[in-house]
């Protein structure tokens, strides 16, 4: 009799153990259900679907008579759900010959046996975003949207179409690194300069996850579409820009050079007509753009610069046009060191009007030397004066810094002042010389 109470007793007590972890997990599920239903379900949203970036199509680049620099060209890629609840196995089996016939006629990459084993497989694997084709133009796009299976639709026939773009130079090199391009995220040039306004903004699409770490469209129903970029319409003029690169291609490969640019601008509006930047490919012995040293490298100008040291000392009643000044035959000694004239002719008195026109180093040098000698900084605060020593804060990144140094400064010497008159011991970009 106590061997039966005992037992009752262990059975009573399993039962009401059992009962007590059923109650915790009751519990636990309707915690779970009511008080962290909210949390749980948004997981499930986030590890099942999500909004990913439908890309706006930038902005095209023309030149100053509208032909197009840069455009952005549509590319596709082509995918199909190849799922069963989208197609039937009679409807699957009974027009995937022929959609791969079309296929392998169209793109000619596989024949016809291998498009069809292709899409078997994916169909026996359920796939639902399996990947047909990447990089289809619009011309293939239109032709393959009529195929068997493809001409029912997403919902029909498992076509899914997903539109990409690629930027395309109709001019191929001509003026690339003005027009510029983008690399690893980082855009040069014009591209990069008016990014803001060429990119556009992207739209939203949302997308459920397809296995195998592919994501698909949900529907169009669901999409933001993207807003696409404005056009530039730049000053570059092709004719002026094709004489300009072929012009300079002749003398860097005459002279075996290392780099030139050229740059054309209209004189009456400033506007660049065409800039060209060459280096040699040393290898091959070719030229080819790849840095814009009309923006980013500085040089000393040379005889551009006697304009604004002319205009300078004008400024200050120091010449005027009509004065005579001797030009020493084309050679003058400052310091020890000889300053010579360009050219066989020789000159004696001539007007700084003639000391300009046929650029002579001994005429303008001393013009400069006599009237700033006891007081150079005088000559390089009016040069300030004309904000030469500024950038022209240009869109396009990468300008060099100009420079024109102070009495007292590194470098400063008693030839500085001779020199800078005719265009050493200052440097500027080809860019910022062509304003001088």
């Amino acid at each position: 009799m106590e061997e039966r109470s005992d037992i009752l007793w262990r059975m009573r007590l399993i039962y009401f153990l059992m009962a007590f972890f059923a109650l915790l997990v009751i519990g636990k599920v309707a915690y779970i259900q009511f008080a962290e239903g909210e949390y749980w379900r948004e997981m499930a949203r986030r590890t099942t679907t999500r909004y990913a970036t439908i890309e706006a199509i930038r902005g095209d680049i023309y030149a100053d008579d509208g032909s197009l620099l840069a455009t952005s060209v549509p590319v596709y890629e082509i995918r199909m759900d190849l799922s069963n609840t989208v197609t039937s196995d009679d409807l699957f089996y009974s027009q995937v010959d022929s959609l791969a016939n079309e296929l392998s006629r169209l793109f000619r990459d596989r024949t016809a046996a291998q498009y069809r084993a292709a899409l078997v497989r994916a169909r026996r694997q359920q796939q639902r975003y399996f990947l047909v084709k990447r990089h289809v133009s619009w011309g293939e796009l239109r032709k393959l949207r009529q195929f068997p299976l493809f001409r029912l639709g997403q919902y029909g026939g498992g076509l899914i179409v997903e539109q990409h773009s690629r930027r395309e130079m109709p001019y191929r090199n001509l003026a690339a690194r003005t027009i510029g391009y983008e690399r690893e995220g980082v855009y040069v040039g014009l591209e990069g300069a008016y990014r803001d306004y060429l990119e556009g903004i992207e739209g939203k699409r949302l997308e459920r996850r397809a296995g195998g770490g592919t994501w698909m469209p949900v529907s169009d129903q669901n999409e933001i579409q993207p807003q696409n970029g404005q056009d530039l319409v730049t000053t570059i003029n092709i004719r002026i820009q094709d004489i300009a690169e072929e012009a300079l291609r002749r003398q860097l490969s005459r002279f075996r050079a290392t780099n030139g640019t050229a740059v054309v601008m209209e004189v009456s509006t400033g506007k660049i007509k065409a800039v060209s930047n060459l280096s040699r490919n040393e290898r091959t012995g070719t030229y080819a753009e790849s840095y814009n040293y009309a923006i980013g490298q500085s040089a000393e100008p040379g005889s551009t610069f006697k304009l604004p040291v002319l205009l300078a000392a004008m400024q200050d009643g120091v010449v005027t046009p009509h004065d005579s000044i001797d030009a020493r035959d084309g050679q003058i000694t400052y310091y020890g060191r000889t300053m010579r004239d360009v050219g066989d002719e020789e000159h004696g008195v001539i007007t700084v009007q003639e000391a300009f026109e046929i650029s002579s180093n001994v005429a303008v040098s001393q013009i400069i030397y006599n009237a700033y000698k006891d007081n150079p900084q005088q000559f390089i605060d009016r040069l300030k004066n004309m904000h030469l020593h500024n950038k022209l804060n240009l869109e396009i990144t990468g300008e060099g810094s100009p420079l024109i140094r102070d009495v007292g400064d590194q470098g400063w010497s008693r030839l500085s002042l001779p020199w800078m008159s005719i265009g050493y011991e200052v440097s500027f970009t080809p860019l910022q010389t062509d304003i001088l």
